[in-house]
């Protein structure tokens, strides 16, 4: 494997885009404080002469003393262009600097889209979809099959079938899940997959991968798992959902059977703004019995302008609006994570094809802007806790195409950047 170096030097940047918050209604918006955060020099991603790019929003994962960044990646060169079938699972960052690429699991076909979440001390679990190799080749193609595997930065586990999609009127809306699995005790993980008739949940067990369903096709999920052992699954209705679900609330659905039976779906909030949107890129996180629910959302047919942020102490019976996070220029592709210190840091960018970068924090009484060390328009922005105190955090941007045309519907060829901070000081 070829490998290239990196270093931590730190410079200080104060980069970022206005954000303002308000009380629950989102009246009285205020120009919110900021967090002055030390980032290291942004450097691309290489290995050696090599570079390449995470083609899909990349999963920042510890592997012991290492971190890794898993997400399907294409490699680049000065004369060609990104290829559209990725030849890699992400890379691996060594705490001695060198970068590492990590090849696909083997034997399931092409990837079309990936997820990742930490598992056991220095390993990773990661599932990915594939669909039939000539359209993965073609590119934007939906998955029609769900794979899972572990791996422990060198390795990968024997590959396990997930599930398989055998309705083509209901394609898989990978797409609308950004906390797709969680674990459950020592060995079992719990899958969302949404499709356009229903959202399916996949439990691995013993004896193999168990299917359960929910009736609410085209939602958008996010999974967690409380401390009673309890499967909590937050929905918010996408486009092609039934009419019988409110388009602009968010629902909450619990399991208490390792995820084979669920609850009817119950709405945790309903806007009183009559020209409120579609909520998008839904988050929850449990802390004990406190859980919190987190998402975008603006008016009607626009680009969301707002973050959303719920709690409940008791289990989610009852919710509590907190002070809601207004980007005027706009949020999309939202990615949140809750660290050790009750902290919910966010990124995103302010176009849904990508923009400029925007950062925040929940403290726990207030929203923070943060520093941003990007001073372009990027893609696919991500970010990640590596303990004890490291923000890690990776974006896609273009670099000059070199005596050729960019690739299509791009301003140049795409290369994924990364830094890493300490947080506000």
């Amino acid at each position: 494997m070829m490998r290239a170096r990196w270093r931590h030097t730190v410079a200080q940047v104060a980069v970022g885009t206005s954000v303002l918050v308000g009380t629950g209604g989102g009246h009285d918006l205020q120009r919110a404080a900021s967090c002055r955060a030390e980032w290291t020099p942004p450097r691309a991603l290489t290995t050696g002469p090599r570079r390449f790019a995470v083609v899909t929003g990349p999963a920042i994962v510890p592997l012991g003393r290492r971190v890794a960044l898993l997400g399907l990646a294409a490699e680049l060169s000065e004369d060609r262009e990104i290829s559209s079938a990725p030849a890699f699972s992400g890379v691996v960052l060594g705490q001695s600097g060198e970068t590492t690429l990590v090849p696909r699991p083997p034997g399931t076909g092409l990837p079309v889209t990936s997820a990742a979440f930490a598992g056991g001390p220095g390993e990773a679990h990661v599932l990915w979809g594939t669909a039939g190799d000539s359209a993965a080749r073609a590119g934007g193609a939906s998955p029609d099959s769900l794979w899972y595997a572990r791996f422990d930065g060198r390795r990968w586990s024997a590959p396990e079938l997930v599930f398989v999609n055998t309705d083509p009127r209901s394609p898989l809306e990978w797409n609308r899940t950004s906390e797709p699995a969680t674990t459950l005790g020592d060995t079992s993980i719990i899958v969302a997959i949404p499709t356009r008739h229903a959202v399916y949940v996949a439990a691995r067990r013993a004896q193999g991968w168990v299917q359960s369903s929910l009736p609410v096709g085209s939602f958008y999920t996010s999974l967690t798992v409380n401390a009673h052992g309890a499967i909590l699954m937050a929905l918010a209705p996408a486009y092609f959902a039934h009419a019988r679900w409110d388009l602009t609330s968010v629902y909450l659905s619990r399991s208490v059977d390792g995820g084979a039976t669920w609850t009817e779906p119950r709405a945790i909030f309903r806007p009183t703004n009559p020209a409120a949107g579609t909520p998008a890129d839904l988050h929850l996180f449990a802390h004990d019995t406190v859980l919190y629910v987190i998402w975008t959302q603006g008016r009607r047919a626009a680009t969301p302008d707002s973050v959303f942020l719920m709690t409940s102490s008791d289990d989610g019976e009852t919710w509590r609006r907190l002070p809601t996070m207004s980007a005027p220029g706009g949020i999309s592709g939202l990615r949140a994570l809750f660290d050790r210190r009750n902290a919910i840091w966010i990124v995103g960018t302010t176009a849904l094809g990508g923009g400029d970068l925007v950062l925040g924090v929940w403290t726990g009484a207030r929203w923070l802007t943060v520093a941003s060390p990007v001073r372009s328009s990027v893609i696919r922005p991500a970010l990640g806790l590596v303990p004890p105190d490291s923000l890690y955090l990776t974006w896609t941007t273009f670099r000059e195409a070199k005596g050729r045309a960019p690739p299509p519907g791009l301003p140049g060829v795409p290369v994924t950047m990364i830094t890493t901070s300490g947080g506000c000081r």
